[in-house]
């Protein structure tokens, strides 16, 4: 189970990492690959709860006594270890990447109307660009007037005007699938099957006709999945062991800090849970629940953030040490040939 716990982990953070790069999860993105980007975000954070959850467990029979302390993965080789810097680790690329892909679901529900209609109107026009072209009447169109098929992507330009939101999802989804396999089966018809270009329009148009089912998938219920996915309140009592190792982590690499805002977000999730039933029904205990955990979110964030001004004072005094300490005097006039000593390149590198 661990071993088999350390390779997933492993591949999570490798997943995690390419889908962090600058520019990758962007609305598009996110929009042609939710499905897959939600089975990323349940695998790490089912990964990660093992983790969490066995450490936590480990710890508590070390406190009582029943058992001694013994690395599971002691006998598998230290490339099957998962360290609490590795954990940690992945928990911050994991409430980051949760973070991003949170925005940009939000971003896609509120903009799905115009998403919708942007690709609905660009199928349409597609359509009706079609019919005229069958018309014969184009310049630079070497092709005799087809009737038949005027009529026909006309009548699709009406289709897919015809499309609407108001509908349920699954009435509105089906109808754009027929429109999909119609505009599949006109492609074998051997006027058009001959001509690349006809086929990449319809292709185009098929293109916009799946954007189309994939905006009206973004609901409400994807949020709420991503908010129950993304829940860490099992980790309220094992959070403050990572503090340390928090610390060590921002003196040895600062800019993990930015990864900490995610963290924090990540970590709301303590205060939701243990409200969530009192706020259905209404309790006038709510108030000072709410306080508790807000006092313990606060407390917490506070001693996470404490090694911020530690670190950044402590790198001033060593700046300043170096500076009054092992930098020399520069003289007014420098020999070339003596330029590169006065330099003093090594102290201020260090």
């Amino acid at each position: 189970m661990y071993s088999s716990n350390v390779k997933i982990s492993d591949q999570c953070c490798s997943e995690l990492r390419k889908h962090l790069v600058s520019g990758v999860l962007t609305d598009d993105f996110v929009l042609n690959n939710l499905d897959e980007l939600l089975d990323c975000m349940r695998q790490c954070n089912v990964a990660l709860r093992w983790q969490i959850l066995h450490r936590q467990a480990m710890s508590t029979k070390i406190m009582r006594g029943k058992t001694e302390h013994k690395n599971p993965a002691a006998d598998q080789g230290s490339n099957m270890s998962m360290t609490d810097a590795k954990v940690l680790h992945m928990m911050l690329l994991t409430s980051r990447f949760e973070e991003k892909l949170k925005s940009c679901v939000q971003s896609l529900l509120k903009r799905k109307g115009e998403i919708w209609r942007t690709r609905q109107a660009d199928a349409r026009k597609i359509m009706l660009e079609l019919s005229a072209y069958f018309t014969g009447e184009q310049a630079l169109t070497d092709v005799a007037r087809n009737e038949p098929l005027v009529k026909w992507f006309a009548g699709m330009a009406n289709e897919i005007e015809n499309l609407s939101l108001a509908k349920h999802l699954t009435v509105t989804g089906k109808d754009i699938q027929l429109c999909i396999q119609a505009l599949i089966d006109i492609e074998q018809f051997d006027l058009i099957d001959r001509s690349d270009q006809l086929k990449a329009s319809l292709k185009i148009a098929r293109d916009q006709l799946l954007q189309m089912i994939r905006a009206i998938t973004i609901t409400d219920d994807v949020v709420r999945v991503l908010v129950r996915v993304s829940d860490m309140s099992y980790a309220q009592e094992a959070i403050g062991s990572y503090v340390s190792v928090i610390h060590t982590s921002v003196n040895k690499d600062p800019p993990t800090v930015e990864l900490l805002r995610g963290l924090f977000l990540k970590l709301t999730s303590c205060l939701d849970v243990g409200t969530f039933r009192l706020r259905q029904g209404c309790s006038a205990e709510l108030g000072e629940v709410e306080t508790y955990y807000s006092s313990f979110l606060v407390e917490l964030i506070k001693g996470i953030l404490d090694v911020i001004p530690v670190s950044v004072f402590s790198l001033l005094l060593q700046i300043a040490g170096v500076k009054q300490r092992r930098l020399q005097d520069v003289p007014v006039k420098i020999d070339i040939e003596a330029l590169r000593t006065h330099a003093q390149l090594e102290e201020r590198y260090k």
